[in-house]
């Protein structure tokens, strides 16, 4: 359209356009009343009054005709200028009309052209009309003259889409946001976001299609990956908080879903120490793979991603310089995918998958993802374990006696091992027989194994694990009775080069028996029999040290010839005791015992016999005692004894107890009878008698001398001295 010139401002004076003919009636009126005025005044010729009275009426008439004439020009001259002005205001909007429309086709065109999604414009036929330049590249072709040249239908995925889409227009009017999928010049699709709307053609029709078209194909492949990852995760999710399933179980469970969500045919978890490549879980078709097999890590692509410290991928090995690599030359793994596991925040090994064929696409941020976050649970389960065993090595260490040690076996074996029942036997001090001394597990002990013999075990006699995979082929000990379990392990304990017992673990039979071979199989697999070594290791080492410290400490504060606990025990404990019943607010009872005529024994019979009549005395002094007494070998032939809470006539009548007790021991030594025997004791109680331990033992022992003095064989309680 071509450019009208802008029209002058309003304000702009412009001179005002005479019509054609506008001054002819008024020079013809003036014209006819000069001649009539002429006529009239000419002397010669003067006319008769009555002609002269027309002349007059004409020259009225003319003057008349004349001014009408006048003002019906300038009226008319008025309408021709607003004419006029009209007319230039209409062109002038015209004009501008026409310059916005020619500014928005610019800008419209503009907005065509550079629009980053792709806009077109075709018919409702399936002719293009025009596209722009990112139409055609999204659609892979060179040129929008190339893609121009195509059939609408031709741009279609699948062509009966296009028809869908059209007959949704007619119906719903414009359509936003529609998800298609196209198909590129090369064949390959792609999904694109449409929205179109119908336009009226030229003659009116409504057969004309613009629309735009954007290509989300990476969002919904991330949109994909999304609910695969979410699928995933929440598969890895079920696997980890399984009760039902051991760290075996969760492993192979999570190598399945590996291999599926990958696409891959192998999976493995390997433990790695140094050049050793053991394989701990695997998931391998035809079980070309097993359980426990060692490889050198130098053979496996495992080396790479060790050497990385991070995640190792590729989708084709061949013609790269892996080829050269034994895992393609040996075993032709084409693909790979793996990462290390850390325990604790050191590498344990890795989890890895392996392929013989080659992928078509390379692996996906979210397959990196997912593998990291199935090598993190992985090696958070395993820190479980040695977290567990490392707890069980410290609860030991702080045991104070073999039986605390016994019930921090008992718990934290529940806890190592939540689908086995077991137990513990210790080896007596004779070493003929071993003790049920803990057990755990729903079953609990075995019936009737309390008490066995160390050749009832096969552990003990090898001295090693002796693991039963199938009652009916391995060797079964003695000592889990009739109802042979389906599978059971003995680990021998042994500290220093001796053996202090067996860790036995089992697994009871179910209802279904398949599930329970195969729940049994995975319960004592290889992993858990290590585990059960670590176990074994751990609590032999430390009963050996408790066993070592009771003997000291039973040696700091025992009498070797009594067994009764020696003077600086008592000393101890008579602080204690003290400081206990200032608390509570109760009494505290003191008896200091000697045997008559000790000497006697030791001149007549020799201190071996002596001796002997000690230790019958300390016996009997110990089965007469409450379990929160304190008796004790206070020196020589003299003894002590700590009565918590008893008061004087309580003391008084222990004391006459023991000595009626004392008369009736009766020792042999050889071919003689050593006694009977008499006792001299004194009695004090605190804090009667004392406001101090030492001040109530020594009126203890004054009132022991008093009974000497008095004849012996005798009580006397120190209030009686008093009195």
């Amino acid at each position: 359209m071509e450019d009208r010139p802008a029209p002058a401002s309003p304000s702009a004076p412009t001179a005002e356009p005479r019509p054609p003919g506008r001054g002819l009636p008024l020079a013809l009126g003036l014209a006819l009343s000069a001649v009539a005025l002429a006529v009239w005044w000419r002397p010669a010729d003067r006319l008769s009054g009555t002609a002269e009275l027309a002349a007059g009426l004409l020259l009225a008439w003319l003057l008349a005709l004349t001014l009408h004439l006048a003002r019906l020009a300038a009226s008319r001259g008025r309408v021709a200028a607003e004419a006029g002005r009209r007319l230039d205001a209409e062109s002038a909007e015209r004009g501008r009309a026409e310059e916005a429309l020619r500014r928005g086709e610019e800008r419209y065109r503009l907005l065509f052209e550079r629009n980053p999604g792709g806009v077109y414009r075709s018919t409702v036929d399936g002719r293009l009309l025009d596209c722009n330049e990112a139409f055609a590249h999204i659609f892979g072709y060179p040129s929008r003259e190339a893609l121009l040249a195509q059939s609408a239908h031709a741009l279609y995925a699948d062509p009966v889409d296009r028809a869908t889409l059209i007959a949704r227009l007619c119906e719903e009017g414009p359509l936003l946001n529609v998800e298609v999928r196209f198909r590129k010049a090369g064949g390959e699709p792609f999904w694109g976001l449409m929205c179109e709307g119908l336009l009226a053609a030229a003659d009116g029709s409504r057969t004309i299609l613009e629309g735009t078209i954007l290509d989300i194909t990476e969002t919904k492949q991330a949109q994909e990956a999304l609910r695969e990852s979410e699928s995933s995760i929440l598969s890895l999710y079920n696997i980890a908080s399984a009760q039902n399933l051991t760290f075996g179980d969760k492993a192979q469970a999570i190598l399945e879903l590996g291999c599926a969500r990958f696409g891959m045919e192998i999976g493995i978890l390997a433990h790695v120490e140094g050049e050793r490549y053991e394989v701990v879980a695997v998931r391998s078709p035809g079980n070309a793979i097993v359980r426990g097999a060692v490889l050198e890590l130098s053979d496996t692509y495992c080396r790479e991603t060790l050497a990385a410290r991070a995640t190792v991928s590729f989708a084709h090995a061949g013609g790269s310089p892996r080829e050269a690599h034994p895992a393609y030359s040996s075993w032709g793994m084409e693909s790979y995918l793996g990462a290390p596991v850390r325990v604790a925040g050191r590498i344990y090994g890795t989890l890895n998958f392996g392929a013989p064929d080659p992928r078509r696409t390379p692996f996906k941020p979210a397959d990196l993802e997912f593998l990291k976050l199935m090598t993190l649970w992985l090696g958070g389960e395993l820190e479980r374990e040695i977290v567990l065993l490392s707890e069980l090595g410290g609860l030991l260490q702080t045991c104070d006696s073999t039986g605390e040690a016994y019930e921090v076996i008992s718990r934290q074996g529940r806890k190592l091992f939540p689908d086995l029942s077991g137990a513990v036997y210790r080896i007596g001090t004779s070493r003929s027989d071993l003790e049920l001394v803990c057990s755990w597990g729903e079953s609990g002990p075995i019936a009737g194994t309390d008490l066995f013999r160390p050749e009832d075990c096969w552990g003990l006699r090898l001295g090693r694990e002796h693991f039963v995979a199938d009652p009916a082929v391995d060797l079964i000990c003695r000592h889990v009775g009739e109802m042979v379990p389906l599978r059971y392990l003995c680990v021998p304990m042994v500290a220093l080069g001796e053996a202090l017992g067996i860790l036995h673990l089992r697994a009871e039979p179910t209802s279904d028996a398949r599930d329970a071979v195969q729940g049994a199989a995975a319960s004592l697999n290889e992993a858990r029999r290590r585990l059960a070594g670590a176990v074994a290791e751990q609590t032999a080492m430390a009963l050996a040290n408790l066993a070592l410290r009771e003997t000291l400490r039973h040696q700091s504060i025992r009498d070797p010839l009594t067994g009764l606990y020696n003077r600086r025990y008592f000393e101890e404990s008579l602080e204690r005791e003290v400081r206990r019943a200032q608390r509570r607010g109760a009494p505290l009872g003191i008896i200091m015992l000697d045997l008559d005529r000790f000497k006697r024994f030791n001149d007549s019979f020799g201190h071996e016999a002596g001796d002997m009549l000690l230790r019958a005395f300390g016996e009997m002094l110990r089965r007469k005692v409450r379990g929160e007494d304190v008796p004790c070998r206070y020196g020589g032939e003299e003894f002590a004894l700590l009565l918590p809470e008893a008061s004087l006539e309580a003391a008084r009548e222990r004391a006459e107890e023991l000595r009626l007790a004392a008369k009736g021991l009766q020792v042999a030594y050889q071919d003689h009878l050593l006694g009977p025997i008499t006792l001299s004791l004194g009695v004090a109680v605190f804090p009667d008698q004392g406001v101090s331990g030492p001040a109530v033992l020594r009126a203890a022992d004054a009132a022991l001398y008093q009974s000497k003095a008095d004849g012996r064989d005798r009580v006397t309680a120190a209030l009686q001295i008093a009195g």
